[in-house]
């Protein structure tokens, strides 16, 4: 079952996964824009932690995730990328 908060209760992801965001970001490795940028099914997607602080966490799921959306990725509609993150990373 997925919770999606309500607007006053969203929060940054880092509030309550900072450990976890210190931990991936003991591995950043810089993913190119060309590999980066490919949005398509049964794809191995290729993510930026270094984003993990920026991200706004607004709904979790009883499977683990948090649903995060991701200012710094911004698309010409306004629209914020949206992120799946469970213990095993992102899903973009």
């Amino acid at each position: 079952m997925l919770k999606v908060w309500a607007v006053e209760e969203n929060d940054w992801f880092r509030v309550k996964n900072q450990n976890l965001i210190d931990l991936e970001l003991k591995y950043i490795c810089s993913v190119p824009d060309k590999e980066y940028f490919v949005y398509e099914d049964n794809q191995t997607p290729e993510y930026r932690n270094e984003y993990l602080s920026s991200l706004l966490e607004i709904a979790i799921g009883d499977d683990g995730y948090s649903y995060v959306l991701n200012p710094c990725v911004i698309f010409p509609d306004g629209e914020w990328e949206a992120w799946n993150y469970n213990s095993e990373g992102p899903i973009r």
